[in-house]
């Protein structure tokens, strides 16, 4: 079965926890490590910095 794409932004947050809208595995927003089934893989996480009220994503070298 080929994997769907699927984005996260359109996934459904609840505290820590975004779930996807595609197969519903869910994953840690501070780590990325998955939750549940069927995800079993961590995704990328970045760090934010609030700079006059705008969120900056702070993306690796």
């Amino acid at each position: 079965m080929q994997p769907r794409p699927a984005s996260l932004a359109e996934g459904w947050l609840e505290g820590f926890e975004i779930e996807c809208p595609v197969h519903s595995g869910r994953f840690d927003i501070r780590s990325g490590a998955p939750l549940a089934f069927p995800v079993t893989e961590p995704v990328a996480t970045y760090a934010l910095r609030r700079i006059d009220g705008v969120l900056h994503v702070v993306v690796p070298a």
